[in-house]
């Protein structure tokens, strides 16, 4: 794997650090994962995103008609991920990306037309609405129920820890549109509009103090059927279609550990300067813990760059998961220890070590080993799938 950026990487490099230092709006980000907290930051930040798609800093693998580019490469990708890191300001809005590629993966050409340009001028806010109360991680047990009666469905049902929601104008959904053959078969994938009535959204106050997360309610909602991904009972595959394509996101999550890995030890610099030498635990846990990033962010990269090339074997997205998971979180732990009690201050607070961003950091670390495939589901895949091991 060649890790050495081509140059007209480095060129969009410098465009890009450009674009921020005269158009980043000053929305303070928690970690990446905060919503704007006022109606004039959302604003903001719809524009921002609208900036990266035109300057074609995001969806750079999307056909050409609709923006993307035809040399487009992974390092453009981690390139863009780590300039926006590194300068703590927002990315694009939530899930606009997975909803796009399933509609370039799966979207008949109107609905191609109808929503890709939109979502690029973020027009268009998405969610996503597939996990479920008792479905836990298993997916295709969802049970949400889309009827058909003539030329439309009705939704009835829960979903459940869907970001965003409360902001979203349309949600990517999956629901079941029939209970004959596997569980898998029954799925239908849909565009649902959120402003309608039957779709009731309320928001989840997590432990971090933010409603980032909502519970969606669906009673008697319609689609048209023009709106339906694929053919009917083909959700499955729309679905994972579009996830294989998400799964760059757990590279790019990959190169953030790196980021704040980096950010963490120039914190430690400045307080061994201050303080004295740090304790030799201390030490020797920096060291392990910078050794677990920089794997992650190889791994990011190599899974990126797989992908790119059609070569991505079924190893390679959960090994990637499980370790930025593990590593994420064993860095967002550390920094606590770190700076003690200065790290535990609300955000801030004059006495909040780094804007109290290392405590907020810590309780979503522990969720980002739940999202997206939870590790213990990832250690099955790789023993069961990868492994061929029996099943415990």
């Amino acid at each position: 794997m060649d890790l050495d950026p081509p140059v007209k990487t480095q060129a969009l490099k410098c465009e890009l650090q450009a674009l921020i230092a005269s158009d980043a709006p000053h929305i303070h980000m928690r970690n990446g994962t905060r919503l704007a907290e006022s109606e004039a930051e959302w604003l903001a930040w719809k524009a921002w995103s609208a900036k990266l798609y035109a300057r074609q800093f995001f969806g750079r693998n999307w056909p050409v008609e609709y923006g993307g580019v035809a040399d487009a490469t992974p390092f453009d990708d981690f390139m863009v991920a780590g300039e926006i890191a590194k300068a703590h300001v927002p990315s694009l809005l939530f899930f606009a990306t997975l909803a796009a590629h399933a509609i370039i993966g799966s979207g008949t050409d109107d609905q191609k037309r109808r929503f890709l340009p939109p979502t690029r001028a973020s027009e268009i806010v998405w969610c996503q609405l597939f996990s479920e109360p008792g479905g836990g991680s298993d997916l295709a047990a969802l049970t949400t129920r889309a009827e058909r009666r003539g030329d439309h469905y009705v939704i009835n049902g829960q979903k459940v820890w869907n970001t965003q929601a409360q902001m979203a104008d349309y949600g990517f959904l999956l629901a079941r549109t029939s209970k004959e053959g596997s569980k898998h078969a029954g799925i239908s994938a849909f565009v649902i509009s959120m402003r309608q009535p039957g779709v009731t959204v309320r928001p989840i106050r997590e432990i971090t103090g933010t409603e980032d997360f909502n519970e969606v309610f669906f009673e008697d909602a319609i689609v048209p059927i023009g709106d339906r991904l694929g053919e009917e009972g083909e959700g499955w595959n729309v679905a994972t279609k579009a996830l294989a394509k998400e799964r760059l996101n757990t590279a790019l999550y990959a190169l953030v550990t790196g980021v704040s890995m980096n950010d963490l030890l120039a914190a430690a610099r400045d307080m061994q300067q201050a303080r004295g030498a740090l304790p030799d635990g201390y030490r020797h846990r920096l060291v392990d813990l910078y050794a677990s990033c920089r794997v992650t962010e190889l791994l990011g990269m190599r899974l990126a760059t797989r992908e790119h090339s059609g070569k991505m074997g079924l190893a390679d997205p959960p090994i990637t998961k499980s370790v930025f998971s593990e590593s994420f979180l064993g860095l967002a732990t550390f920094a606590l220890q770190l700076h003690a009690e200065y790290a535990l201050f609300e955000e801030n607070d004059p006495l909040a070590a780094d804007g109290g961003r290392w405590k907020d950091m810590f309780l979503y670390a522990r969720a980002n080993t739940i999202a997206g495939g939870s590790s213990e589901i990832m250690r099955n895949i790789l023993s069961e799938r990868v492994l061929g091991m029996p099943r415990g």
